[in-house]
């Protein structure tokens, strides 16, 4: 199976997709604000870290299992490869540490956590962009502006946790 695109993305192409993840994000987040499910100061952080630490490594198993040949392997070492599922660790701790933020706060938990998601997809992307060159080392993302490359990683992450937050609740319900 051949994901490879034949040219690189266009800015219009981009902006398509920017449009389709606020759609998605506005979406998954909007239940999650109205039912105000996500009161971080009545349970525990665990439902949160164990859904990040599962939905972070299966889905970096499976980027790398399938993206490998057209995103990775320009940028990162082979032997790289094979460590999708440490990300368990990595994204427990970022969610924790999200946790230990909004906690301190009475106001829209779920938007505040949201947005941290968010900025941390923009600063994955700016580590990216600039320490390792994506644009110029990924054939198809040759000639991409930053910002809407950045933009994109906001709703996109976004995306990502709202996913996360889901899980945790049924972790919640079921336990």
């Amino acid at each position: 199976m051949n994901l490879e695109p034949q040219s690189p993305i266009t800015q219009a192409e981009l902006q398509q997709s920017i449009l389709a993840f606020t759609v998605l994000a506005c979406a998954l987040s909007i239940p999650l604000i109205l039912l105000g499910p996500l009161d971080p100061l009545s349970y525990s952080s665990f439902e949160l870290i164990a859904a990040a630490g599962l939905f972070w490594a299966i889905l970096s198993m499976l980027a790398f299992r399938y993206f490998w040949d057209i995103y990775y392997q320009y940028i990162y070492p082979d032997w790289l490869r094979r460590l999708g599922g440490v990300n368990f660790v990595l994204y427990g701790v970022i969610a924790w540490g999200m946790w230990l933020i909004i906690r301190e706060t009475d106001n829209s938990v779920v938007l505040l956590f949201l947005f941290l998601g968010g900025l941390e997809g923009v600063l994955e992307h700016i580590f990216g962009i600039y320490a390792l060159d994506v644009v110029n080392k990924v054939p198809w993302l040759n000639g991409l502006k930053t910002f809407p490359i950045l933009l994109f990683s906001f709703v996109e992450y976004i995306v990502y946790w709202c996913i996360v937050l889901w899980i945790s609740l049924a972790f919640r319900a079921l336990m």
